[in-house]
């Protein structure tokens, strides 16, 4: 995530950020991994439908596995 900060937006900065959440879900870092996806929707989203919408579910995924059922259907609804 200290990478996305410092990286202008733009495509660098949304593989960086990519990578971080992959990273943070591999060490079941769920929270962490959230943090950094809303880091990364704010400066630098996925330009493709397809992976907006990817991350929107990741994100949703992780706040259900930190039981966080409202935060999750509100991601899966975007």
């Amino acid at each position: 995530a200290d990478v996305l900060e410092r990286l202008p937006a733009g495509g660098p900065a949304t593989q960086a950020g990519w990578a971080a959440v992959d990273a943070h879900e591999r060490l079941s870092d769920w929270a962490r991994a959230n943090q950094t996806a809303a880091r990364l929707l704010q400066k630098s989203p996925p330009t493709n439908p397809d992976y907006l919408r990817l991350l929107h579910q990741r994100m949703a995924d992780n706040f259900s596995r930190l039981g966080q059922k409202l935060a999750a259907v509100e991601s899966w609804q975007k």
